[in-house]
């Protein structure tokens, strides 16, 4: 019985199945009460690794996972099972309170899952699309609130996240934030194969360079957490746009970019346009572009080192929005 199957209603180990809470390319996720304790827990199981994608959400930005092939990035099909393995392996490695807790993984004939927390909340994703746009200020709070977290993972055994973006940040009481379903950039066994690739499993609307980059993505989340905007969603072509606008390196950068197959990072060229449209103070709107990587000289966009960690990025966020 794979996930494919709903599990809703059935009676998993000593789990009843209450509800599915969500669908994606890799896994689904259920609700699910302890017969005997009545506690509620989380099961998220592998999907079969031939089975279609669930359908998308406005707004919504999947996972998937991608591959170098001969000068272009293309979708690539890792082992569900061994992916949803190497997910639990990396939160079972570090405790910490702004990371979701983990339990048993069961591996049982078709059953493939892992057992976590259950923590009451919302989506940050969720806030973000159906709260009103006066709320932007508690919107950067809770990605100072992200930052913070990810300030006390450096240097654990977590290491990056790797698929840092709204959907995966839970957003519980008093603006406690909960950080799931990390990503994973490396080598996997592929799907119906014995062979394995190295992989990137992540989401390309915050990881557009398609490397592991934390503190790019969270840079991301604030622009869309700032602005209601995801700056990264509409792909450019240097062929289409006026270069007088761009310094020299950072049209360099975008080239390189595109000359490996990877088109993503090209939506940076919709910055300009996107900066004219953005009301925020100048305190944000700077740390806005310097957590992107950019800045404006002689009207110009350019690239810029950007914050040092993710200490350096909380400090400026935090006197930007006192």
């Amino acid at each position: 019985m794979t996930a494919d199957a709903s599990w809703v209603g059935l009676a998993i180990g000593d789990y009843l199945v209450e509800e599915q809470l969500g669908a994606g390319v890799f896994s689904e996720v259920y609700l699910a009460t302890h017969q005997v304790s009545g506690k509620k827990y989380v099961l998220k199981s592998a999907r079969a690794s031939d089975s279609a994608a669930p359908a998308g959400r406005t707004n919504w930005y999947a996972t998937r996972a991608y591959m170098q092939i001969t000068g272009a990035i293309g979708e690539a099909k890792p082992d569900t099972v061994e992916l949803l393995k190497t997910e639990y392996r990396k939160l079972k490695s570090t405790k910490n309170d702004g990371l979701i807790a983990v339990h048993d993984f069961v591996q049982k004939g078709p059953l493939n899952y892992y057992l976590m927390d259950y923590v009451e909340g919302q989506s940050f994703q969720h806030l973000l699309s159906d709260t009103h746009a006066s709320d932007r200020r508690v919107f950067c709070t809770t990605v100072l609130a992200v930052a913070d977290v990810m300030t006390q993972l450096a240097g654990t055994t977590f290491g990056d996240h790797s698929d840092l973006k709204p959907e995966n940040i839970i957003v519980g009481g008093a603006g406690k934030v909960t950080l799931i379903d990390p990503g994973y950039f490396g080598h996997i066994k592929m799907a119906n194969s014995k062979a394995s690739a190295r992989v990137s499993v992540t989401t390309p609307q915050y990881y557009p360079q398609m490397r592991s980059d934390d503190l790019l993505a969270l840079g991301i989340v604030l622009w869309q957490a700032a602005t209601g905007v995801n700056p990264f969603t509409t792909r450019c072509s240097l062929e289409n746009v006026a270069t007088n606008l761009f310094s020299d390196d950072l049209i360099e950068v975008v080239r390189m970019s595109e000359f490996t197959g990877n088109y993503f990072y090209s939506s940076i060229l919709n910055l300009p346009a996107m900066r004219d449209s953005v009301t925020v103070s100048p305190a944000l709107g700077s740390v806005l572009l310097k957590a992107l990587r950019v800045t404006f000289n002689d009207g110009k966009l350019s690239c810029d080192h950007g914050f040092a960690d993710f200490a350096d990025f909380s400090s400026a966020l935090a006197k930007a929005i006192s």
